[in-house]
């Protein structure tokens, strides 16, 4: 009877689809936790299945991959119509366009990446994916449509961040130990242990080099688990190699031999070789998911150090440090791009705000504008001055561009965020957003429990090596590599004894003290 009732809805589910085999997903977001109940529902289906299929002529079913379902539906003489491109950005009514919840919880957002990339860099030392179950469940779970989205009740959000947080410090004393295998690290001494130079005491607490404060002659070991060499200060560490290093690895300002021409204005805002600005949106209600635009309005300069020369700013509440990176290719070789890293740290706590930058230029893209989907496929937006701007702000999961004839624009995060392109010329990156109120959209509650927010964009600028009006958007190899080493940088870790792990310990870096090392 069970069997013919299940029966009965695949054949309703059927009726939808244009080819004879149906797809039918089994179970929600929290089943199959424990191997009993995965067992349970694999024998329980199975032998509703022979029943089916013993029983019922011109029928068959059975545990399959989508990848299964594609190669089985395509065998068929059914072709689908190819779609390419998303469907962002949604609305359900009115002028409800869902762009808001691409920024909310930034901080979050940045800890998931950042779990992400200490599991990637384990997997690269050899940890299995057994060894790696807890940091990969804890992924996994976050990427739930109200984790990485930032639409969680504030209670959740702290227990996602824990879980994380967790995982993250497991995946690094993975990564501690397999280091020690090296020759190269295990001279360090006997009975000394490695720790991550990168550490945060709370788990949505903004995380600092704690190597910075210690001395300059005592080396750092280094990892580079990204497919092409990088480089910490005059160390040249190789693809997936292991290396020691002196701080710092990196300093505010341009390059010796700089092409770029960096200047700033008297607020320390960059003018060239692009123009920065810090904008808020005053928002009109909104909420983890809706984002409602009101008035733009500049961010306030008038208290602010500028240190540098400009390339360090701070105000109370916003910080950001400029890097120019030397530009070499994957080959080794050199390339015409000019590649600056922006180090955005904001600690916003303003009601019904939300803050971004604008990088803006003199190309001419006549409103096309291009974003990544999941860091691999691409998507091209074209501005509509008869929508409202709501609707034309994107998911950015590591990526940003426009371009025209002469040159390309490239913006590379290192998490994921909202951007729009709402001027020729320009590319606006949200950093932080805080929504006093529910949007009626199943929250319940606003986004209130902002916290302090590193971000850092890698601006790219290039006059070759692309191909304009394209007829589909493609990054460039360069661009790719810089995207590569952004999302894959070195691994720091630091010498330890027992009693100078009990003293660090007790340090509690401030969390909006942004090191360079």
């Amino acid at each position: 009877e069970r069997a013919l009732l299940l029966l009965d809805q695949y054949r309703k589910k059927a009726s939808l689809y244009r080819s004879n085999n149906v797809l039918a997903p089994l179970g929600d977001d929290f089943r199959y936790q424990t191997l009993d109940e995965a067992e349970n529902q694999f024998t329980n289906y199975q032998k509703l299945f022979d029943y089916i299929n013993n029983h019922v002529p011109g029928v068959r079913v059975q545990f399959g991959t989508l990848s299964e379902y594609f190669q089985a539906t395509m065998a068929t003489e059914f072709r689908p119509p190819i779609l390419k491109g998303s469907f962002f950005t949604y609305a359900d009514m009115r002028k409800h366009y869902w762009s808001g919840y691409f920024t909310s919880r930034a901080f979050d957002k940045a800890l998931d990446r950042k779990l992400e990339r200490v599991i990637y860099a384990a997997s690269a030392l050899g940890c299995s994916h057994q060894e790696l179950q807890m940091e990969r469940r804890a992924l996994s779970l976050f990427q739930h449509h109200d984790g990485v989205t930032g639409t969680a009740k504030d209670f959740v959000v702290e227990d996602y961040a824990s879980r994380i947080h967790a995982a993250i410090e497991s995946a690094q004393e993975k990564i501690a130990q397999r280091l020690l295998q090296y020759p190269v690290v295990a001279s360090i001494g006997v009975g000394s242990s490695l720790q991550p130079c990168w550490k945060s005491n709370e788990p949505r607490g903004l995380s600092q080099n704690v190597c910075g404060s210690m001395n300059p002659k005592r080396g750092i070991v280094l990892y580079n688990p990204a497919k092409t060499q990088q480089r910490c200060g005059k160390t040249i560490v190789r693809s997936q190699s292991v290396a020691m290093a002196q701080l710092p690895c990196e300093v505010p300002g341009s390059l010796q031999a700089s092409a770029a021409g960096i200047r700033f204005d008297e607020h320390g805002l960059m003018v060239h070789p692009f123009r920065e600005e810090w904008m808020v949106w005053n928002v009109r209600g909104g909420g983890a998911y809706l984002f409602f635009p009101k008035k733009l309005n500049a961010y306030s300069m008038n208290e602010k150090d500028v240190d540098h020369d400009g390339f360090v700013v701070s105000t109370g509440e916003w910080k950001r440090t400029v890097v120019e990176k030397e530009v070499v290719t994957s080959d080794g070789g050199s390339s015409t791009a000019i590649v600056i890293d922006f180090i955005y740290e904001t600690d916003l706590q303003n009601t019904n705000e939300e803050w971004f930058v604008r990088f803006s230029t003199d190309i001419a893209n006549d409103g096309v504008f291009h974003t990544d989907l999941n860091g691999y496929n691409f998507d091209t937006h074209y501005f509509r001055k008869d929508m409202p701007i709501q609707s034309q702000v994107f998911p950015m999961p590591t990526h940003a561009s426009i371009e025209d004839s002469h040159q390309r624009l490239t913006i590379l995060s290192e998490h994921a965020q909202g951007t729009a392109s709402l001027q020729d010329g320009s590319i606006d990156v949200w950093l932080d957003r805080r929504l006093g109120q529910d949007d009626g959209k199943g929250l319940g509650e606003g986004v209130m429990d902002n916290v302090p927010t590193r971000t850092r964009f890698r601006v790219v600028l290039e006059k070759s090596g692309y191909v304009h009006d394209d007829a589909e958007f493609t990054i460039t190899p360069f661009a790719k590599q810089m995207w590569d080493e952004l999302n894959h940088p070195l691994e720091m870790f630091h010498q330890v004894d027992a009693s100078s792990e009990i003293n660090q310990q007790k340090q509690t870096p401030s969390p909006i003290d942004f090191k360079t090392e």
